[in-house]
């Protein structure tokens, strides 16, 4: 992947930042009706947000990926030829291993929502070549009123992500790797469970705090 990049300087990514998607602008949630606010950060502060995420994208991380074709009728054998095989089980670029990519995505998925990476690919043979994380704050599904560069009506399907200068970028499905969540209306878009556990997570994080303050106080009640 390193000498092709040597060599082929003129492949441009839509981040017009530069490295990776990292998360942009406020992070999705609000306040409950414990009183607490509950954002993807914070949410992290309980443990048992912690340690079910770990739970889950960590087994996944284990798990082997690899490609295969078809070889005869029930017969199949592992594609380790193909540029995509090499990205999903050894390594989705130069800066990361395939395991913590993996696991990344798929703590976005069940959190999030959605896993999202964008893809690479060589202008001169369309074989991916890298593979980008993308937080999912960044992307959107485009608007009605959204025009590509040339004036055309961004096509159904395609990505809306906020670039790092505030700009946007559209990409279609074939340059966005994305894995919804179970929890989809149109098998497309999904909402994970930021969004459907928040005044749960509200109530143990405000008892969380209670208890830390009651403690702190010497345990000793503010009046009668």
């Amino acid at each position: 992947l390193k000498m092709l990049s040597l060599l082929m300087p003129t492949i441009r990514r839509a981040n017009s930042g530069g490295g990776f998607w990292p998360r942009f602008g406020p992070p999705i949630g609000g306040e409950t009706k414990a009183g607490t606010t509950i954002t993807p950060d914070n949410a992290y502060t309980l443990s048992l947000v912690w340690c079910a995420t770990a739970a889950i994208s960590e087994a996944v991380a284990l798990c082997p990926l690899n490609l295969y074709r078809k070889d005869g009728q029930d017969g199949r054998q592992e594609a380790s030829e193909l540029s995509a095989h090499r990205l999903l089980k050894a390594s989705p670029n130069l800066s990361m291993d395939a395991a913590i990519f993996r696991e990344s995505r798929t703590a976005h998925q069940v959190n999030w929502g959605g896993g999202f990476a964008e893809i690479q690919k060589d202008p001169r043979s369309g074989e991916p070549i890298s593979l980008h994380p993308v937080h999912p704050s960044r992307v959107y599904s485009p608007g009605i009123g959204d025009k590509l560069p040339g004036g055309q009506t961004v096509p159904e399907h395609w990505y809306k992500v906020r670039n790092t200068n505030r700009t946007f970028s559209f990409l279609p499905p074939e340059r966005m790797l994305h894995v919804p969540g179970r929890h989809s209306d149109d098998g497309i878009w999904a909402r994970g469970v930021f969004a459907f556990a928040q005044e749960e997570l509200g109530l143990a994080k405000a008892t969380l705090e209670h208890a830390a303050e009651y403690f702190g106080g010497g345990a000793q009640p503010r009046g009668l």
